[in-house]
């Protein structure tokens, strides 16, 4: 109930940021500077299915990539600057 609660603030909170016209990096913040950050202790302190995981993960690359289908493959996209990735947030080993 709590983790939907946050699903629903993070969907709010990229509804709000989505008409802005953000660069890549940019959204990349607005992913793990406002939304993530508000389900960062929900998802760490409860048992979460792999399914919601899956939920949350298409929901912040949907808005990452407006919609629309990826780009950049996400294995790329969580790795590190070094490797040529934009560091985006690590994704559940299930998913």
């Amino acid at each position: 109930m709590n983790y939907e609660e946050k699903v629903r603030k993070v969907e709010d909170i990229l509804i709000n940021w989505q008409n802005k016209r953000l660069t890549l990096s940019g959204k990349i913040t607005v992913i793990e500077g406002l939304a993530a950050s508000h389900l960062v202790y929900v998802m760490s302190s409860l048992c979460t299915c792999s399914k919601s995981l899956k939920a949350t993960n298409d929901l912040l690359f949907k808005f990452l990539w407006d919609g629309k289908a990826d780009r950049i493959k996400q294995t790329e996209m969580i790795a590190d600057y070094c490797d040529g990735g934009q560091k985006m947030l690590v994704r559940h080993n299930g998913i």
